[in-house]
């Protein structure tokens, strides 16, 4: 009689749940507050979940974590079932990339998870998503939910050198970064005077140059960049170093000292040379008679000399280092240009 009766007590417990959504639905019966709505040794409601599209370029196993985005499944007390609490910052990401429909999908969900099922009934329809190890893949719109407890421990930031996209997302410590190496050269110039920038980069590196003093030109795989100043004042030059190896470096700048182009050495100075910088040759528009222009590289030493007739003299420049150099005519001031490889 004693089992009988215990038999009879549990089964009316297990009867008041007339939710088919739950995991304990018991058809027939009445009431919902026994209703049990998660039922699962596979994660906990306390964990952060993740969510995201299958990119199986970036993981093996599809599982995105370092971009994932944060959802979080609670239990609705009052009305029973699981559901998503989306913050405004989750929604506002949704929507910037065109994930709305997903966004109000996700905000309409009542579900429940029972063992590796995942009952999800939404706007989209109602589905019965299974866990496969990581977390549960929506066929909806293609991508995962998961929680926390499914993604390593890594460096999930990227542009450290041992980044890893499959990590948990927000992970950072361990994380090893490049220090930026120092931008050297000129400092001081005028408008219109190239100059050229070294960076001490690692080999094989990409560098991103930018600057607000002007235009910077740069061969791929060169540590040098040249500058062309269009307006005086104070200024930077900045880069940032992006290795074969992933890694990538804060910027690092060179401030810059651009001052009025003017040419007080000599009142005969009307004469150009173009295109600067040069790679192969240089036009040197000369206004005066027959001479002679040497070729001074950045430490003065001579490198060749060529004869001058008024009009455009060619120098052929194709032998020369990349660098910067100094055109020199008898008589006149020195005009810089800069040889670019």
């Amino acid at each position: 009689m004693l089992a009988l009766a215990t038999a009879t007590a549990c089964s009316s417990a297990l009867a008041q749940c007339e939710d088919n959504l739950a995991c304990n639905y018991q058809p027939g019966t009445s009431g919902t507050a026994e209703c049990v709505y998660f039922d699962t040794d596979l994660f906990t409601l306390e964990e952060q979940d993740w969510m995201q599209a299958l990119n199986f370029d970036a993981c093996e196993t599809g599982y995105w974590g370092s971009s994932s985005i944060a959802v979080s499944l609670e239990l609705d007390s009052v009305n029973g079932g699981l559901y998503f609490n989306l913050s405004e910052e989750t929604i506002e990401t949704l929507n910037e990339f065109g994930y709305g429909p997903l966004a109000n999908d996700l905000q309409s969900m009542s579900g429940a998870v029972c063992g590796s099922t995942m009952h999800w009934v939404s706007g989209a329809g109602t589905f019965d998503l299974e866990f496969d190890g990581m977390g549960f893949v929506h066929p909806f719109w293609g991508g995962f939910i998961a929680p926390e407890s499914s993604f390593p421990e890594g460096c999930s930031i990227w542009g450290a050198c041992n980044f890893d996209a499959c990590v948990l997302p927000g992970s950072w410590e361990g994380c090893e970064f490049l220090e930026a190496s120092d931008i050297s050269g000129d400092t001081l110039t005028m408008v219109g005077e190239p100059i050229v920038l070294t960076y001490n980069g690692m080999e094989g590196s990409y560098l991103d140059w930018w600057s607000t003093c002007g235009d910077v030109v740069t061969e791929e795989g060169s540590m040098d960049a040249v500058l062309d100043p269009d307006s005086e004042g104070t200024c930077a030059v900045c880069l940032v170093e992006f290795t074969v190896d992933g890694c990538v470096t804060d910027s690092t700048c060179i401030d810059i000292t651009v001052e009025a182009f003017s040419d007080v050495r000599s009142p005969l100075a009307d004469w150009t040379v173009s295109p600067n910088p040069a790679q192969q040759t240089l036009n040197l528009m000369w206004d005066g008679g027959f001479g002679e222009v040497a070729v001074l590289d950045q430490h003065g030493r001579l490198v060749t000399t060529q004869a001058l007739r008024p009009g455009v003299n060619t120098l052929d420049v194709s032998a020369l280092d990349a660098g910067l150099y100094f055109a020199s005519p008898a008589g006149r001031s020195p005009r810089r240009f800069v040889v670019l490889r």
